[in-house]
């Protein structure tokens, strides 16, 4: 089945022995593809830094417990964010002067 259409164009590699015939369809295949890659690592890589960010308020703020906030921050990435507003207002208080608010 051939198709007859100007998008349809074939460009030629030759690789050693081997010739291949690529399409633009294989190429926006190829470029869809690589576009699903890149926005899934940009993602994963978004979680994992927006985890960070009570550590860096914790550590800006001279928190005494940071080591523990980080790894509440890690914690809270593998159990779906269940502990991660709890970071925000230990920090938010602890800037306060705790929960007394001396």
């Amino acid at each position: 089945m051939s198709i007859d259409t100007p998008w349809a164009s074939q460009v030629s590699i030759i690789l050693g022995q081997r010739s291949f015939k690529i399409t633009l369809m294989d190429f926006l295949s190829f470029f869809a593809l690589g576009m699903i890659i890149f926005v899934i690592l940009v993602l994963a890589y978004g979680m994992i830094a927006i985890h960070d960010i009570p550590f860096h308020v914790a550590k800006k703020r001279n928190h005494p417990h940071q080591d523990a906030i980080h790894t509440a921050g890690w914690v809270s990435l593998f159990t779906l964010h269940a502990i991660w507003p709890f970071l925000f207002c230990d920090n938010a208080n602890h800037s306060h002067g705790g929960w007394s608010g001396d």
